[in-house]
């Protein structure tokens, strides 16, 4: 029996996901030093050199995005087809129902651990640690909050999770939902805590799975960004009429974003089948 090759590009695209993640940190420790130079030599108030992590989280991630984009075209210089093409008009309106369907996922996750952790002391130190988890950063002007946290921290993980990640991965496995799970599942873990873990280990499959129908990063980046942006409504939105307006719309929208991951499954096998032919 002849044997297969030793395939040393696959075991390198295996190993890769794991590399990131640990490259990562340290990338993120290195570029801690850019901003804090920038705020030593520039012209800036004391108040806003005390409050302003979500400025440096965002020169950060201004810079993880270069490196991620440029390793991204490097290593996946071939372009792979949709295996679903949509209309513009189905692309937003998919788009913005699974950011307010995985945003009523969330809730619903949330909800139930809060009411678990009644139960269990471990677990109520971790919602106590949730609550405050963006208090450092949400003291600083608005501006660099909105930034850091709707729009470039979405571009820099979709870019890391599902650009990177993912494709590595697919490259590597020949099992088509193995990727999709495992990294979200990483994306999950990636954010440390359980309470946390588990509601961005399902938006990372889901986006996994939105992107391998689509291959658009800019959809994924887009359900990313309204999905965080819902949670970091500028000053004069946030009230509790928005954010209730915003529970009840993301509550309607789990089941038409069901309903979307359903078709998209259809609408794929019909068109592998109808290639088949």
């Amino acid at each position: 029996m002849e044997r297969k090759p030793f395939d040393k590009k696959r075991i390198l695209f295996l190993l890769f996901p794991v590399a990131l993640w640990i490259a990562n940190e340290y990338l993120t420790d290195i570029l801690f030093i850019i901003p804090k130079v920038l705020l030593k030599y520039l012209p800036l108030s004391d108040n806003f050199v005390n409050n302003s992590l979500s400025f440096i989280d965002a020169i950060i991630s201004i810079s993880l995005i270069i490196i991620y984009f440029v390793l991204y075209k490097l290593m996946f210089k071939e372009k792979v087809k949709p295996e679903v093409r949509l209309s513009k008009a189905q692309s937003f309106l998919f788009t913005i129902i699974i950011s307010f369907g995985v945003g009523g996922v969330s809730t619903i996750w949330l909800d139930f651990f809060e009411y678990i952790s009644k139960y269990f002391k471990i677990l109520n130190n971790q919602v106590e640690t949730f609550s405050t988890l963006y208090d450092d950063m949400e003291q600083s002007p608005y501006i660099w909050t909105l930034l850091a946290i709707a729009i470039v921290g979405p571009i820099v993980e979709e870019l890391m999770f599902r650009g990177l990640i993912y494709r590595s991965l697919e490259k590597a496995i020949e099992i088509p939902w193995i990727p999709i799970i495992v990294s979200g599942v990483m994306f999950g873990a990636w954010h440390g805590s359980l309470i946390q873990g588990v509601y961005t280990a399902v938006l990372g499959i889901i986006l996994a799975y939105y992107y391998k129908k689509t291959r658009s990063l800019f959809l994924v980046i887009m359900v990313h960004i309204i999905n965080n942006f819902l949670s970091t409504l500028p000053p004069a939105w946030d009230t509790d009429f928005s954010y209730s307006l915003i529970l009840v719309i993301s509550y309607l929208c789990i089941a038409p974003m069901i309903a979307i991951l359903v078709y998209l499954h259809r609408k794929s096998k019909i068109q592998v089948e109808n290639t088949a032919i």
